[in-house]
């Protein structure tokens, strides 16, 4: 099935007539009818009744018409999105992230990028952990937006740093132990706790859910299979849980005291090179600007 076919069909439809749809398609009436008969063929119906007197839409070409019409006007619209060259030329970014609260942290940049291109096209794409990094070689994504990672010496890839991030505990305003300015392992051992898979968050702090969930009967866990479920499980008061201090936004409304003795992680992009997409270098200057 092509649009030229679906145009052909329209055109018998609305004229009721080969001869006059070939006239208007500015093709030899054999062309129509093998095209209609081409088509009838792939959908395994017959499109219309056909004497020497007349033509006539049959009940499957009446409801094949409308998705006929829909098809073509799609068709036609993606088109004219590209007809003006300036419209045409749209620059995409992809850029992807094992956290999906990732991506709020750089809609300023994406903000700036936006005012200053014209056209440009951002993809966010959630990706699993294990997969990312070869979307990143392979030339499926531009930049990784996620954690310092010391298994990925195996890809020839740049990581540049943007922030460093405090561990974190996240609770409910309502926890007691929302007033304390740190807590400790030990604060957490009373406590029922959210706990998070390893394919959402870096390895510290999986590390960290493992010793938080240590020895704790199954009434005391909850586990969640991403991070937006984790911070809902943590709103809904079933528990607390330890996360980088930057996945957590001030619009979740939740407590965030730091952790004691755990170092800082460093959080920031990884990118093949300057020169596979012009607007890596757009984003990394912004990036080192704005954050």
């Amino acid at each position: 099935m092509n649009i030229f076919q679906l145009e052909c069909f329209i055109s018998v439809s609305d004229n009721l007539s080969f001869a006059r749809a070939s006239e208007e398609m500015h093709v030899s009436q054999p062309a129509i009818t093998m095209q209609i008969q081409s088509l009838e063929k792939e959908l395994g119906v017959k499109l219309f009744k056909r004497t020497t007197r007349l033509v006539k839409l049959t009940n499957e070409g009446l409801i094949f018409l409308n998705d006929a019409r829909n098809i073509v006007s799609i068709s036609k619209r993606a088109i004219r999105r590209f007809e003006s060259p300036d419209e045409g030329r749209l620059h995409f970014l992809s850029l992807g992230s094992y956290n999906l609260p990732n991506f709020l942290y750089i809609a300023p940049i994406l903000n700036h990028l936006n005012h200053d291109i014209n056209n440009f096209r951002p993809i966010l794409r959630f990706v699993p952990f294990r997969q990312i990094f070869r979307l990143l070689i392979d030339g499926d994504l531009d930049i990784i937006l996620g954690f310092k990672e010391n298994d990925t010496l195996n890809y020839k890839v740049n990581y540049l740093e943007l922030t460093k991030v405090n561990i974190v505990c996240v609770m409910s305003k309502d926890n007691p132990l929302s007033d304390l300015k740190e807590v400790s392992l030990t604060d957490l051992k009373k406590e029922s706790v959210v706990l998070c898979g390893p394919n959402s968050q870096r390895q510290d702090a999986t590390h960290l859910h493992s010793v938080i969930g240590e020895d704790k009967p199954v009434s005391k866990i909850c586990y969640a299979e991403n991070i937006e479920a984790l911070i809902t499980l943590i709103k809904a008061g079933l528990g607390i849980s330890v996360l980088p201090d930057n996945l957590v936004s001030e619009e979740f409304n939740l407590c965030k005291v730091p952790l004691k003795n755990t170092k800082k992680l460093s959080f920031g992009i990884y990118y093949k090179s300057i020169n596979d997409n012009p607007l890596i270098k757009n984003f990394i200057d912004l990036a080192k600007e704005l954050l």
